[in-house]
């Protein structure tokens, strides 16, 4: 793997990463506080807020840290596969300059040269399309897990809701009839 790509591609998981632990810890703490207000005055999806907030701290931090590992262990495949698919052996490179390559053998010593350049910046362009493409590529599941996770509190807090009207028989609980 080129040392460049790795480069980016560690430094956008790990700023990916803080990001989604801050939105995990923020969305955690947040409903904790809100759930905790509520609760006192005696709502149930206040509770809901509060068990969901333990599930995202719980399983955010955990689940983070797996997702993140699991990212940096596939991040190899990912380049070598992105790699032989833009630039190995039969790759879209190597079709491209075997193309072009009987046009230039005519020049003669000139084309060898032309067509070393041809391949020097193809070589070149996909490895910055690689360089551009590759990190938010690894960056998608880290952001995607934390946004999953940012909903659950408001989830959880709207069945125990749900429960609560259920339980009391109340259908109506979020109205109220004026007569």
């Amino acid at each position: 793997m080129n040392a460049f790509v790795k480069f980016v591609a560690i430094m956008t998981i790990c700023f990916a990463g803080f990001k989604a632990l801050f939105d995990i810890l923020s969305t955690g703490f947040g409903a904790v506080f809100r759930g905790g207000v509520g609760a006192a005055m005696g709502r149930s999806a206040s509770i809901g807020n509060i068990i969901g907030s333990l599930v995202v701290l719980i399983l955010g931090i955990i689940g983070l840290s797996i997702l993140i590992n699991l990212v940096l262990i596939s991040m190899n495949y990912l380049y070598g596969m992105l790699d032989g698919l833009l630039r190995g052996k039969g790759g879209v490179l190597d079709e491209a300059s075997n193309a072009i390559k009987d046009v230039f053998n005519e020049i003669g010593w000139l084309g060898k040269i032309l067509n070393w350049a041809f391949k020097g910046i193809g070589d070149f362009v996909l490895l910055m399309l690689i360089i551009i493409a590759f990190p938010k590529m690894l960056k998608i599941p880290i952001t995607g897990y934390a946004e999953f996770l940012k909903g659950i509190p408001n989830m959880i807090s709207e069945r125990a809701a749900r429960w609560e009207a259920q339980f009391v028989g109340d259908y109506h609980a979020g109205g109220m009839r004026r007569w």
